[in-house]
């Protein structure tokens, strides 16, 4: 069973300048801590690239990492897009200030979903991890290092924090979400012959 979020009682900062020219908000509760997603008692999620960089560079540390939603997970993943989608529209005059002002309906296209949808597949989520940062659990509860596989066809429990809300330049904009613990489980990959 996946936790309830309520993304109402969260608060967005004033937008900052960010470290690529674009523009970040910091996202807390309203106690100003920072906002825990902890997928760790429902089902695993599945993980079919493991962690990596758009460009294949293996020196990187901080890397994506996309997991397979079930739909409960893809249900609470859509509601928190929606809420970000209409918290961007009321206030896009604070956060996309600075250019040509934005329709609603740009505002809605140029959001990048935390619950990317494609026909055919299941949904996914797409996070930042840190791999030298990351804490990692087996199955067993006990912490353990990064696998060599960097979790690739591993079944996967992540516990998040809500980073910030990012905007670039080019009007793309989304919400970052940080894997801080990972419990996991490797699969044995299957011989296809």
């Amino acid at each position: 069973m996946t936790m309830q979020i309520d993304p109402n009682t969260w608060t967005i900062s004033q937008p900052q300048p960010g470290t690529k020219g674009g523009k970040a908000c910091f996202v807390s509760d309203s106690t100003n801590k920072a906002i825990e997603i902890n997928m760790g008692l429902g089902n695993p999620f599945g993980c079919p690239w493991g962690a990596s960089s758009f460009d294949d560079d293996a020196t990187q540390t901080r890397v994506n990492l996309d997991m397979t939603l079930d739909d409960e997970g893809a249900d609470l993943f859509r509601q928190i897009d929606e809420w970000l989608i209409a918290y961007a529209i009321k206030h896009k005059d604070v956060l996309f200030s600075g250019g040509k002002s934005k329709t609603d309906a740009q505002i809605t296209d140029s959001y990048r979903r935390l619950a990317k949808e494609k026909e055919g597949y299941r949904p996914m989520l797409r996070t930042k991890i840190n791999l030298e940062k990351v804490r990692c659990w087996d199955e067993a509860h006990q912490q353990t290092k990064v696998p060599d596989s960097k979790f690739k066809n591993a079944d996967i429990w992540p516990k998040m924090l809500v980073r910030t809300l990012w905007i670039i330049g080019s009007g793309s904009w989304g919400l970052t979400l940080e894997v801080t613990d990972l419990k996991f489980k490797e699969n044995e990959m299957l011989c296809p012959f």
